[in-house]
């Protein structure tokens, strides 16, 4: 027995194909993406440790926040004095570096010049005999 409103099959009217708007964000100018998109992401942040670090504009890290720099100022201290120290020891090092380069140098000098010297003196003695 069936029913006079359920014996018809359901079929619904196709519907006209839409016209695709372009997804490509290619011929937008960088004003238009940003509004459309909303490309702004903000500065870049890199928190180490208890100190934050901003990415500025011209590539340097800026340090954003002073939490924790007080508890380690002595450690900043510290190793500032170190760095120092070393920094100098290795002036020392190099001046030492370069006497001892200059020393050298005098010495292979004097030992050419005493061997020219001697080979003149074997040349005389044989012209001699």
């Amino acid at each position: 027995m069936p029913l006079s409103f359920l014996g018809n099959k359901f079929s619904p009217k196709k519907c006209p194909p839409r016209k695709s708007a372009s997804l490509s964000n290619l011929n937008y100018d960088a004003e238009k993406r940003m509004a459309e998109f909303g490309i702004n992401i903000g500065p870049i942040k890199a928190k180490l440790g208890d100190y934050v670090l901003e990415l500025q504009e011209d590539g340097e890290w800026f340090l954003e926040t002073d939490v924790g720099i007080g508890s380690n100022t002595r450690e900043f201290q510290k190793l500032k004095k170190q760095f120092f120290q070393i920094s100098e020891e290795n002036n020392l090092l190099k001046i030492k570096v370069e006497l001892l380069l200059d020393m050298l140098s005098e010495r292979t000098a004097d030992v050419h010049i005493l061997r020219n010297e001697n080979d003149q003196l074997k040349k005389l003695s044989v012209k001699k005999r």
